[in-house]
């Protein structure tokens, strides 16, 4: 591939790094095509003229050549990542015989959209955000066909079969587990701490030394809940080990509204005490900041516990699972429909009073016990009485299902507890993507504007990320189907009566403080889910108000409320990933220079690599001194399998044994029945005679086991910083 001279443009040529070199017009018959792995060190600079990609300019540029369509791309991937922006493939010519003899590289943000796509009426969906920006960075190669084009691999290459692949694996995960399941778990949290300066875990064991309960939250999860730890939600599940034991998932809302886990828990039952421990193993872990609203299923040791722990949490029911218990105790689909609406419907205290009334007489239902408990409950369950109470968009335990639904693709029953929390940590990993995925959707696309109030829709582009903007976008929308009227005036403060089109039943109250730039709703919206309602839009649109005001912007939804959090909140110094990454850059240049110098003589090469051994071990040594102590924890054992609660499996592991049809005894069958072989060697007639034998029933009873009596806790501190604690908690 060679490359045309009037195809490339260049939007920067300053030094972004050092850590790539490109050798121009030198043939290299390397098998290996990776770009990044051209020999730059067997020569010295001045005699081959080896640049570094960040160094390359447009001349330079001129003059490569490649073996390959591929290694162009991956060329300009490379060159492209040092100067800040992405490639993407663009237009390509072909041959008479269909190859690829020209191909076009440009940056992602290049081109624009028509303008007929963005004024579409018959539009079914909703158009897509605008990404172009009319960039002209691109890059052209051409076909030589003086070079050939061929490829290399194969199964031949591999080595060995699938059998000795399958083979290393299961010796692999034996050699994890080779002082037990428990130990090396343990340990694999204890790793983790080691590399995380703010990894947190717990776990306590029974008198006869088994695993009991294990708690553990990483860094960026104690991160993720000092930003959006607010409102928690949280449940048990099993299944999911083969010791059965629950898993207890912490989980919340982040600014995109998509689900952060804070922490995990797998503890040996569900009594009050056990979730008594965990709720302040948590609020330990995450700095003494308890949430200010709790989420569960409903579940009596929960209640009891967030009561004693979290006194000053709002604590809401679930609405789904109130749902499924009125289908099982109240057998009347007309009466769950009435009350689904008192669960989710936006009134008040009087107007909750009177509908439940009226439900109980209409469904016949005076007197139902089911009933009059759920009622002495419906401030933990009715919106009307949480409605001025933050949850976001969290009003079901339902994205805990929904992380159920993901970890089963990582986690079974079988898994072993080092394998367990390993598949875990997968599945974190994938929900921190995603949260990737939309910062980048917020911050770097621009949505379309489709409201006819398009000054308040682009202010909310600006601020907002983009889940949470679409919401706000169809309050705005709503706006304009609202009549308005003022109701009264006094000084700087306005009282407004807003109304749908054509229900002026549907009243909602506005008061604006022209003063203060502060608006309120009697439908108290913003202060349970934090965005502006319809109402609010429609009374700023009839004061003229033409930017969004200050008050209106929950900085929980906005595009920077990580960044903000992080600048605001924590200490210079606790910025860990941050000063790791300047850090390693910092390492990263210097040791590419000394590289560079020591690879061209023997002596040198020698030199630097037996003092860089010397140093690693020295660090290594230092390190241990000062990090977490070698805990014996080889004498914990594994725990016994848990008994879940419900009801029990329906298909019965018990099968009938086969018996003797001679003597119907189950120790034998009929061919080697001991009274035939008797009269065989006898010589006498056998007769089959029913046996009075009977099996006899055997019990299994696993050893019970209490909690001990003795606690032992060590602690482990590692002060990295003013206000930083490092530790990893063991307590009985």
């Amino acid at each position: 591939m060679s490359i045309n001279e009037v195809d490339v443009k260049n939007d920067s040529d300053n030094d972004l790094g050092d850590d790539f070199d490109y050798q121009p017009n030198v043939e290299d018959d390397a098998e290996d095509d990776d770009v990044d792995s051209l020999d730059s060190t067997s020569k010295s600079e001045e005699v081959c003229g080896v640049k570094r990609i960040a160094d390359l300019m447009v001349e330079d540029i001129w003059n490569l050549e490649f073996r390959t369509e591929d290694e162009a791309c991956q060329f300009y991937n490379t060159y492209s990542c040092w100067h800040g922006f992405v490639m993407r493939k663009d237009d390509m010519v072909r041959d008479n015989q269909g190859r690829i003899i020209s191909r076009q590289l440009v940056c992602n943000k290049e081109g624009w959209r028509n303008v007929r796509y963005l004024d579409l009426d018959d539009r079914s969906r909703e158009a897509r955000s605008l990404t172009r920006t009319k960039c002209p960075a691109r890059l052209r190669v051409k076909l030589d066909y003086g070079y050939g084009i061929w490829k290399k691999g194969g199964y031949r290459h591999a080595g060995f079969t699938c059998k000795d692949l399958y083979n290393h694996i299961d010796r692999y995960r034996q050699s994890k587990v080779k002082n037990g399941d428990a130990n090396a778990a343990i340990n694999y949290l204890i790793g983790k701490s080691n590399n995380d300066p703010l990894f947190f875990g717990k776990y306590t064991f029974t008198s006869d030394e088994r695993l009991e309960h294990i708690f553990w939250a990483d860094g960026q999860s104690i991160i993720d809940y000092h930003c959006f730890g607010d409102i928690v939600a949280f449940d048990s599940t099993y299944k999911k080990n083969k010791y059965n034991k629950p898993l207890v998932i912490f989980s919340g809302c982040n600014h995109h509204g998509q689900t952060v886990i804070f922490s995990f828990g797998l503890l040996s039952d569900e009594s009050t005490e056990t979730y008594k421990w965990l709720l302040e193993t948590f609020v330990e872990a995450m700095g003494g900041k308890s949430p200010k609203a709790v989420i569960t299923e409903g579940d009596l040791a929960m209640r009891d516990a967030i009561k004693n722990v979290l006194p000053d949490a709002t604590h809401q029911l679930c609405g789904w699972h109130l749902q499924r218990n009125a289908c099982e105790n109240i057998k009347n689909p007309n009466f769950l429909r009435d009350f689904k609406c008192l669960i989710y419907d936006n009134n008040d205290h009087r107007e909750f009073d009177r509908r439940w009334a009226a439900i109980l007489d209409k469904h016949n239902l005076v007197g139902s016990t089911w009933m009059e408990k759920t009622y002495e409950t419906r401030a933990m369950w009715s919106h009307c009485f949480l409605r001025d109470k933050f949850f976001g968009y969290i009003r079901t335990t339902s994205q805990y299902e929904g992380i159920n639904s993901l970890i089963r693709f990582y986690v079974n029953r079988k898994n072993t507890l080092i394998d367990f929390m390993h598949n875990l940590d997968r599945a974190l990993k994938e929900y921190r993507n995603n949260e990737l995925i939309a910062d980048f959707k917020s911050q770097l696309s621009e949505p379309v504007m489709i409201t006819s109030l398009e000054v308040y829709e682009r202010s909310a582009s600006c601020y907002f990320t983009r889940n949470i903007f679409k919401e706000i976008r169809n309050e705005i929308q709503r706006a304009g189907a609202l009549n308005i009227k003022v109701l009264s005036t006094t000084l700087d403060k306005v009282e407004f009566s807003v109304t749908a089109l054509g229900d002026p039943a549907k009243d909602r109250r506005v008061e604006v403080d022209r003063g203060k730039n502060l608006f309120s709703c009697s439908c108290k919206m913003f202060e349970s889910r934090g965005i502006p309602c319809s109402h609010v839009f429609c009374a700023m649109k009839f004061e003229n108000i033409l930017e969004f005001p200050d008050s209106l912007i929950y900085k929980r939804w906005t595009k920077n409320a990580k960044n903000e959090f992080i600048i605001t909140e924590m200490p210079v110094n606790d910025d860990i990933e941050r000063v790791l990454k300047f850090r390693v850059g910092a390492l990263a240049s210097n040791c590419n220079k000394l590289c560079d110098i020591a690879c061209k003589d023997l002596a040198d090469f020698d030199e630097v690599q037996s003092e860089l051994v010397n140093l690693v071990i020295h660090l290594q040594s230092r390190k241990q001194g000062k990090s977490t102590p070698n805990v014996n924890v080889e004498g914990i054992n594994d725990p016994f399998v848990v008994k879940s609660k419900g009801a029990p499996s329906k298909r019965s592991s018990w099968r009938k044994k086969r018996a003797c049809s001679n003597c119907h005894k189950y120790s034998h069958y009929y061919k080697r029945c001991p009274d035939l072989m008797q009269h065989s060697v006898e010589g006498k007639p056998h007769n089959r005679s029913d046996g009075n034998a009977s099996a006899k029933d055997s019990v299994f009873s696993p050893e019970r086991f209490g909690n001990s009596s003795r606690s032992i806790s060590v602690k482990s501190e590692h002060h990295l910083g003013p206000k930083t604690k490092v530790r990893f908690v063991y307590s009985n």
